[in-house]
């Protein structure tokens, strides 16, 4: 686990690693959310830029964001500021996805990203989900 006030030699790969696998998590659950026609993106934690938007605009903080969103603390690490989760300290790392995805679509492509297996629209729960005619499944925006 990442602790990302960590200055061992070992960081700087840790947080790679780390930053490879949510990247490829955020890439699978975007790819289906996007092949189902909802926008969907991902925040690059070491830049603060959308990861699959043409342009660069504004930088998103995932410090500013974690801290006023969640209420998280932040403490200085050297000058760089880091969010502190309130079970796991600074061993976690904070990074942030974006959709217009129903929450029971989002939930399904989470979950097939989880297992591994990219769906897309060749999913028929996530097809079903997209109309709304999921069977098995409480909608917890109705």
């Amino acid at each position: 686990m990442l602790a990302s006030a960590h200055r061992g030699a070992e960081a700087p790969k840790e947080k790679d690693d780390c930053l490879e696998r949510f990247a490829a998590w955020a890439r699978c659950v975007c790819d289906q959310l996007l092949a189902l026609g909802h926008w969907a993106d991902f925040i690059d934690p070491c830049s603060g830029h959308p990861m699959l938007a043409e342009g660069r605009g504004a930088v998103f903080s995932e410090v500013d964001c974690f801290a006023s969103m969640l209420r998280y603390p932040v403490a200085d690490a050297g000058g760089c500021r880091i969010v502190l989760h309130p079970a796991w300290g600074s061993r976690f790392y904070p990074a942030t996805m974006f959709t217009t995805a129903p929450l029971r679509v989002l939930v399904r492509a989470v979950a097939v990203a989880a297992g591994g297996e990219p769906a897309g629209d060749k999913d028929p729960w996530l097809l079903a989900a997209a109309e709304g005619t999921a069977p098995d499944h409480q909608d917890p925006d109705a």
